[in-house]
């Protein structure tokens, strides 16, 4: 049995790992945007609008496997089109982040065709011969085919073939394609385009980027097309209970950096300016509303009203959108916080479950025995691990230091990074950059 510090520095690692992985996200996001030849005050706009105005930032929170999938199928498209290594470094590299990507989550290589398309072509424009465009390929599928070979050896293992993935209950439709399409673009309890409304703006940022940046821009919307049509004819294209279109957020990134092409005429025009300000301040009070309380309070209460067509109702009807929903959660588990019944009763309920241990529990039923005790502050308080700590009686002085100090530091790291991107090249200057490692 492994031991208490063992057990505890698993669970804080686990529990670590999406918020350090989005923040590399945000960092790779930045990157793109400067080596791309925006300005430096866009792509810190653009980093925000990523880790603020998207379903990033409440997936940072949980153990999804999507944003490890981000960040290994961004940092793979940054170096095949960014690396100045040598031809067969840069292409091995790309080829194992995206490898990489594949042994977290299949699916990616739905990929492969907008990758394909961009090395031949960028080959063919530099007149590459057509032998030292097969070594090329080679080379960046060698690592996906290592990949696939550790797939195939794992799943042997596990469930007795290669090829059992064990998503037994899955298929594909291109009958429900339609209903999926519209279920991850539209609806009001999945809709891309409701739950972050600062992507509407992506589709003319696409058609000005690829004025600019010509392969980039359809290597990106490949890979935005393939993710798309490829989920919405799943037939768990909603990704379950979460919130808004999970299986989309690998494809997110390549919708918010091409925003950077629209951002200078924006800037010059009034309206377009208030429109850029509206969209993004709406997305990031939806992502906020996410963020403040679990969302699977509101969905255990729209189930417990009535069982009968439970997906049908969140995902089809505006009435009971999540969207809406979420705020009406995060009132009724405000409520509870400020009213000392209401903290009396959480706490009793705890001492309840407590003592109604009458022997010693293993550390597994232990584990499983806070989770669950967890799963009940977090169901009904606002889901911040202050408040946890308040309610659970470390005194709130102390917790106030801690929060002010943690904010202090936020500021003075933000104010060096300020100070360090006012010293970056500025569009001009960035850009030919961009031209001289092409």
């Amino acid at each position: 049995m492994p031991s208490p510090g063992i057990h505890l520095l698993t669970r804080f690692s686990t529990a670590m790992l999406n918020p350090l992985v989005s923040a590399l996200v945000c960092v790779l996001v930045f990157g793109f945007c400067t080596r791309l030849g925006f300005p430096a005050r866009s792509a810190v706009t653009l980093t925000m609008v990523y880790g603020l105005g998207t379903i990033a930032w409440p997936y940072s929170k949980t153990f999804y496997s999507e944003p490890l999938v981000t960040m290994f199928l961004l940092a793979s498209v940054y170096a095949l089109v960014f690396l100045k290594s040598t031809s067969q470094v840069k292409l091995l590299l790309a080829g194992g982040l995206w490898g990489t990507s594949i042994m977290v989550k299949l699916t990616i290589l739905i990929v492969a065709p907008a990758f394909l398309l961009y090395l031949v072509a960028k080959g063919r424009e530099k007149g590459q011969h057509p032998r030292d465009l097969i070594g090329d390929l080679a080379l960046l599928f060698a690592p996906v085919s290592g990949s696939m070979a550790v797939i195939f050896w794992y799943n042997a293992v596990r469930l007795g073939s290669g090829f059992d993935t064990g998503y037994r209950a899955v298929n594909w439709s291109l009958t429900g394609g339609i209903m999926g399409l519209y279920g991850l673009l539209f609806s009001p309890g999945k809709g891309l385009f409701l739950y972050m409304p600062i992507v509407i703006l992506s589709v003319p940022a696409l058609l000005n980027f690829y004025k600019q940046h010509k392969w980039e821009a359809i290597l990106f919307s490949l890979i935005i097309a393939a993710y798309t049509l490829f989920h919405s004819a799943y037939n768990f294209w909603a990704g379950g209970g979460v919130w808004g279109p999970r299986l989309l957020l690998p494809m997110i990134p390549f919708l918010i950096i091409p925003l950077g092409s629209l951002l200078p005429a924006i800037s010059k025009r009034k309206w377009l300016e208030f429109l850029f300000v509206a969209f993004l301040s709406c997305s990031i009070l939806i992502q906020i509303s996410a963020i403040a309380v679990s969302n699977i309070r509101y969905l255990q209460a729209v189930y417990a009203d009535s069982p009968v067509n439970f997906y049908d109702r969140i995902f089809y009807q505006p009435a009971y959108s999540p969207l809406l929903g979420q705020w009406r959660s995060l009132l009724e588990v405000s409520g509870i916080v400020r009213s000392e019944e209401g903290r009396e009763e959480l706490r009793n309920m705890l001492l309840r479950r407590a003592l109604s241990r009458e022997e010693e529990l293993s550390e597994d039923e232990l584990d499983v025995t806070v989770h669950e005790d967890i799963g009940i502050l977090a169901l009904n308080v606002p889901d911040f691990w202050f408040i946890y700590l308040w309610l659970l009686g470390i005194p709130g002085s102390k917790l106030v230091l801690l929060v002010s100090g943690l904010i202090v530091i936020t500021l003075l790291l933000g104010y060096l990074l300020v100070s360090q991107i006012a010293m970056f090249p500025q569009e001009d200057g960035a850009r030919a950059t961009y031209l001289d490692s092409k």
